[in-house]
């Protein structure tokens, strides 16, 4: 009788025993799944190549598998790729501004009112992923071309007067601001572009590269060379911390 007791207590056990190995790969199974796996984009607004993306002041949103946090998703930018020179290696670090918010499991990215989304030009935005140990690191690229249209608020003649002044400012054909056909222009001093304004007015991005005093000594005589006026412009100087 007492040898039967010992071998039901042994049995009792090496289940007990069973059962809390079984338990502790339980844990580390969820465990590395949760330190290592990798947050995934599920879908996005405006979808990826999408050909008439609506103009407006909603963000756009990335919408991922799991809860979206600075440190998992970060390196945000959105590149209006229409202004950037096809040669030029560093075309994605001439970001626009924006506003970033994490709501849940989406990414909402807030276009800045003082570089809107024009019409009928080609965007990127882009964004690296990690897992919450730092790993395995993913780039994620949403393309999109926004619509032909500057306002769908507005009546059509207003929408064909707005896109009639965007195509005469990039050609070159509206006094004083001539130089914008000229731009994007990329030399080893400094970046230029050009931003059209909420307002309507046109900004002049000038990104400075090494020594700052020269690069905008550099940059102001290639703008006069250009025929135009600085001081008749709306410039904006930025340090380029990518070079």
């Amino acid at each position: 009788m007492e040898i039967y007791e010992v071998k039901v207590m042994i049995t009792k056990k090496r289940i007990i025993v069973v059962i809390l190995i079984a338990f502790i790969f339980v844990l580390f199974c969820l465990a590395t799944y949760y330190f290592t796996s990798m947050p995934k984009v599920l879908n996005s607004t405006p979808s990826d190549n999408e050909q008439e993306a609506v103009v407006s002041s909603e963000p756009i949103i990335i919408n991922l598998n799991r809860q979206a946090t600075s440190s998992t998703v970060f390196n945000i930018k959105l590149t209006n790729v229409s202004s950037v020179p096809t040669n030029d290696k560093n075309a994605a670090t001439y970001n626009l501004g924006g506003r970033i918010v994490f709501i849940n499991k989406s990414i909402n990215y807030y276009v800045s009112e003082k570089t809107p989304l024009l019409p009928l030009n080609n965007y990127q935005l882009s964004m690296s992923l990690k897992n919450r140990l730092g790993f395995n690191q993913e780039e994620f690229v949403l393309n999109f071309k926004t619509e032909n249209q500057a306002d769908s608020s507005l009546p059509v003649d207003q929408q064909n007067k707005a896109l009639e002044n965007i195509d005469a400012l990039q050609d070159g054909r509206v006094a004083g601001l001539e130089i914008v056909n000229s731009l994007p222009y990329n030399s080893d001093s400094f970046y230029i572009i050009h931003n059209v304004l909420s307002n309507n007015t046109v900004e002049i991005v000038v990104y400075l590269k090494g020594d700052q005093a020269k690069s905008k000594q550099a940059a102001l005589a290639w703008i006069k060379s250009k025929g135009a006026d600085p001081n008749k412009l709306n410039i904006k100087y930025e340090e380029n911390k990518y070079f």
